[in-house]
């Protein structure tokens, strides 16, 4: 967990106010749905504060300025495997969910084996 901050500077006169906000007006890591000031840090980075943060330029003349930067964080895999149900002499479907960025290539093994999509009666499916 590493600290991150975005710069965001305009020039205009009016002096412009520089403030932030996030895509869909999702609540900043800081507390808030807006930041004003330059200079947005954020101490310590969770896989929850990715995406699409805006800077915005205003000096109530014109029409305010608006640029994006995108935040990427990385994460080690979490897994969540569903409690299967299975009836006697019935297809069974076992379920992995899996959280990662980059996202991650998945494997299934049967004991040391590979399972590959081409093996009979076996359908791997790869949801985003």
């Amino acid at each position: 967990n590493e600290p991150v901050q975005l710069d965001c500077y305009s020039g205009g006169f009016p002096v412009p106010r520089i403030s932030w906000c996030r895509e869909n007006n999702a609540i900043l890591p800081i507390g808030g749905l807006t930041y004003h000031g330059n200079i947005l840090k954020i101490p310590i980075i969770h896989k929850e504060d990715c995406g699409t943060y805006y800077c915005i330029a205003e000096n109530g003349v014109g029409h305010e300025a608006r640029r994006n930067i995108s935040v990427e964080v990385e994460f080690a895999p979490v897994i969540t495997i569903p409690r299967p149900r299975q009836a006697l002499l019935h297809d069974m479907d076992l379920e992995c969910h899996i959280e990662a960025y980059p996202p991650l290539a998945i494997v299934w093994l049967k004991g040391d084996v590979q399972l590959l999509q081409l093996q009979i009666n076996i359908l791997i499916q790869q949801l985003e």
